[in-house]
């Protein structure tokens, strides 16, 4: 059936994908590889893309789960007494729930801005007056 083809193409592409969500290279896409690579290849994750990549998918289920709430909320408001201040407090969550991805896409902006900037500080730190120094 229809349900059972795109159930099989959503684990496919997950199973591909848990390899760069934890930063292992060489990394099958096969399901049952998928399962042997998790134990296999355990040491060759690396901690901060997955605490990164596990980070981004929390933010974004926590987003998606403060938009269920308040559309609820909201909803309810609009019912009880019309529209107050906590109708347009639980609109706006609504809506930092509806723009999940262009906060986890901010999020990952800064972790890069940041990590440029400590880059560049770090090389402007350097002791340049030292004879082994080489840029």
């Amino acid at each position: 059936t229809l349900a059972g083809f795109t159930s099989a193409a959503a684990i496919k592409i997950a199973a591909g994908e848990i390899g760069d969500l934890v930063g292992i290279k060489d990394w099958d896409s096969d399901f049952i590889d998928v399962c042997v690579d998790v134990v296999t290849k355990y040491n060759q994750i690396r901690w901060t893309d997955a605490l990164l990549g596990f980070t981004c998918l929390a933010i974004l289920f926590l987003l998606w789960l403060l938009q269920k709430i308040s559309a609820i909320r909201f909803g309810l408001e609009v019912q009880e007494v019309g529209k107050t201040p906590m109708y347009y407090f639980w609109r706006s969550l609504w809506y930092l729930g509806l723009m999940r991805n262009i906060v986890v896409v901010w999020q990952l902006l800064y972790s890069i801005i940041v990590f440029i900037l400590t880059m560049i500080l770090r090389l402007l730190l350097l002791d340049t007056s030292s004879p082994g120094y080489k840029l």
